[in-house]
């Protein structure tokens, strides 16, 4: 059954203004919702400080369908971060953008579309390249983990089986991907020497904090839930800086 005329003619509006939005928000002009989006590096490594976020870079191409297709899922995904992030809109035909993606991110700007995370102090968390949009939901989920944005260990722990899979995500911390499961996970605490009252001693990170008590994973691998007030006065003084 054919479609009718008013009907066709709503659809097309709605997916029109959609495509609006999205176009907005990474090729420029304003957006209804979403992070604040900057097309100069200075002003949004201000904001980003300013506003302790992190900083995302897009480099993508006009007329693209891969990289309409990559802005799209950003956009979905940032709709309501816009407290966690500053978009960094980058060109190809600029060579300041082209510079800090093979300089400081070691992407070819031949190959965009692409993206990378920074912290506000410029430090990379991660970043991504090629056309798959999925490469880049993860991308923002393992940055949303690593800032302390996501606290939850199961979503935490999903994310980290998708970019072991993904050889477009670039783990900023270690300089390379992630290529197994057996690496640390997102730690609250990295692993460190805990002491308790009674004087012994335990090895571990501490991945998730429960009210008064604390998953730790040793380092066998295996993880142990343990009562933050058995631990010594120095370690919960750590623990309520850390965790406040």
């Amino acid at each position: 059954m054919k479609t009718p005329p008013l009907q066709s003619c709503r659809r097309f509006f709605c997916f029109a203004v959609v495509g609006t939005l999205l176009h907005c928000a990474f090729f420029g002009g304003s957006a209804l919702a979403g992070p604040k989006s900057f097309s100069e590096i200075k002003p949004a490594i201000a904001a980003a400080k300013e506003g302790k976020q992190y900083l995302l870079f897009v480099l993508l191409k006009n007329l693209s369908e891969e990289s309409d297709a990559v802005a799209k899922i950003l956009a979905e995904d940032l709709v309501l971060s816009d407290e966690e992030f500053v978009v960094v809109r980058c060109k190809t035909s600029q060579s300041a953008h082209r510079s800090i993606f093979a300089d400081k991110f070691k992407l070819d700007p031949e190959k965009a579309p692409m993206a990378a995370v920074t912290d506000a102090g410029g430090g990379l968390v991660a970043s991504a390249s090629g056309t798959d949009p999925s490469t880049y939901r993860t991308l923002i989920q393992l940055a949303r983990a690593k800032a302390g944005f996501e606290r939850d260990t199961a979503k935490i722990r999903k994310t980290m089986e998708k970019m072991a899979k993904d050889d477009h995500i670039v783990d900023g911390a270690v300089g390379k991907k992630i290529t197994s499961m057996g690496q640390d996970p997102l730690f609250l605490i990295k692993k460190r020497t805990w002491t308790f009252k009674n004087g012994k001693t335990m090895k571990a990170g501490l991945l998730e904090a429960k009210g008064a008590t604390g998953i730790f994973v040793g380092e066998d691998g295996i993880e142990v839930e343990r009562s933050f007030n058995d631990l010594s006065a120095e370690d919960i003084a750590l623990l309520q800086k850390t965790l406040k």
